[in-house]
């Protein structure tokens, strides 16, 4: 099985998956189980770059979990439907519109704070936007929201697939930009 890797400057290539102890891993430390979407599809679309962000942070603060990474638009359409019926029938704010989520690019991920960092979500997505500028990548975008009971970060460089770093135009030029915060 393979995944499609995305390259800094937007080339997409199928590349093997990495098979260790039996599991299927994107990088070091990034398993299939924990970026590919949750539907059981066997699609994987990850951005090289996102990869190395995550790992630079890894090195410093040790095991991250990975709450969720690639989503097909089909299945954002599910989780967008899901929350809708969860919440009477309008939407609660926590899950983007199909076509509106940067995860479907394969350029962003969701991750539970580790504990070392549990109260202090802003000191924790601080450290990728400092590893952000250290890669020499244009500053990540991240977030954080309490979530069904637990704490998490959103990051992504979803930025970088786009206008004026590739030759593609950037479809949402006002929310996609370097060093958004919210």
């Amino acid at each position: 099985m393979s995944y499609t890797l995305i390259s800094r400057y937007g080339n997409r290539e199928e590349v093997p998956f990495l098979i260790r102890a039996g599991k299927e891993y994107i990088s070091a430390h990034i398993s299939r189980a924990e970026f590919g979407q949750r539907d059981g599809s066997q699609k994987v679309v990850i951005f090289d770059p996102l990869i190395e962000l995550f790992e630079a942070v890894r090195s410093q603060v040790g095991p991250i979990v990975i709450s969720s990474g690639y989503r097909s638009d089909e299945y954002q359409r599910k989780l967008y439907e899901d929350d809708i019926r969860k919440n009477g029938g309008k939407p609660s704010g926590q899950v983007a519109r199909p076509g509106n989520s940067p995860h479907a690019t394969g350029a962003a991920m969701d991750l539970i704070i580790p504990d070392s960092y549990k109260g202090r979500a802003k000191n924790f997505s601080e450290l990728f936007v400092q590893a952000s500028a250290k890669l020499g990548f244009p500053l990540c975008r991240v977030g954080w929201k309490q979530y069904l009971g637990r704490g998490f970060i959103h990051v992504d460089l979803v930025h970088m697939l786009f206008a004026p770093y590739t030759n593609v135009p950037n479809p949402r030029p006002g929310v996609w930009r370097p060093g958004a915060v919210w």
